[in-house]
């Protein structure tokens, strides 16, 4: 790659985040350095054998995962009718247009960042980022989870204590095993020390109030947990312990099997989730 079109590109990613509360530009370095440690601390590259390609395409997917977020989500897209969900018919809107907007940019000479990469492998490159991305999409985590439990099984009657070795020189299960990492990186908040997990929240909570209004002066129904009377200790709690519970554990600990190092999450996980539950235990006690 060039170093002149790399920092012409990363400049140009930074400036196409919007100034949300939570997904900016700041989110896309939380995850890439999330995903940073996942393949060097966690071990990733050497006990999967990942490819120098689908390690390129992981690293391009992170920090670009959100680009040009509106702040509003995909139900929201929907519902409102709004110009994305109509070009790509409702299915993953922002995750596609996150993808077609910065592909759309690298055909301009000074973002043409793999110009120097050889055209199969650009476009191996560039098909891996397109299917990751659309991994991020949450309406597909289920499907996704699944089908890595069920491989994690398979993996695990043919490997033994071995489990995880290798296991990305399958392409399929490389793109599998990929999808997990950039899924698990991009809600890696949760898994953080408690007093950063807790700045995201908030972030969180903030933007989710945000869309709320957009509903309201759109006329649609208020979504779950993004009214402007949602309290920061009670709603809030009910909201990130489902998520929690549904996304975020299941997803650490299937990783966790094959990349043994990153077990330290689950700790991180439980207290913050703990935390969750004293603040509903205090609200129904009157305390909050």
């Amino acid at each position: 790659l060039s170093e002149r079109c790399l920092l012409q590109w990363l400049s140009m990613v930074e400036a196409g985040y919007q100034k949300n509360t939570f997904h900016n530009s700041i989110h896309a370095s939380d995850v890439l350095q999330a995903l940073f440690h996942m393949l060097t601390v966690g071990d990733g590259i050497r006990r999967l054998g990942l490819k120098e390609a689908d390690q390129l395409a992981l690293v391009l997917g992170a920090m670009i995962h959100d680009f040009n977020h509106p702040g509003t989500n995909n139900a929201f897209q929907v519902r409102s009718r709004s110009d994305l969900a109509c070009c790509f018919a409702d299915e993953s809107p922002l995750e596609q247009m996150h993808f077609v907007s910065v592909m759309e940019l690298m055909k301009l000479q000074r973002y043409n960042l793999l110009r120097m990469v050889e055209p199969e492998t650009r476009s191996f490159i560039e098909d891996r980022m397109g299917y990751l991305l659309l991994a991020t999409d949450l309406a597909r985590h289920d499907t996704i989870v699944a089908a890595f439990r069920l491989r994690l099984q398979e993996w695990a009657c043919s490997q033994g204590p071995n489990l995880g070795e290798g296991v990305a020189k399958n392409p399929q299960d490389a793109l599998l095993v990929m999808c997990l990492l950039l899924k698990a990186a991009d809600i890696s908040n949760c898994a953080r020390k408690e007093d950063v997990y807790m700045q995201w929240a908030q972030r969180l909570q903030s933007e989710y109030q945000k869309q709320g209004a957009l509903e309201t002066s759109a006329g649609l129904p208020v979504s779950p947990f993004m009214g402007n009377n949602i309290t920061f200790h009670t709603s809030m709690a009910k909201l990130q312990i489902a998520f929690l519970n549904a996304a975020a554990v299941p997803t650490y600990a299937e990783l966790s099997e094959i990349l043994p190092k990153l077990r330290v999450t689950g700790e991180h996980l439980s207290r913050n989730r703990n935390r969750w539950a004293n603040a509903e235990e205090n609200e129904a006690l009157g305390r909050v």
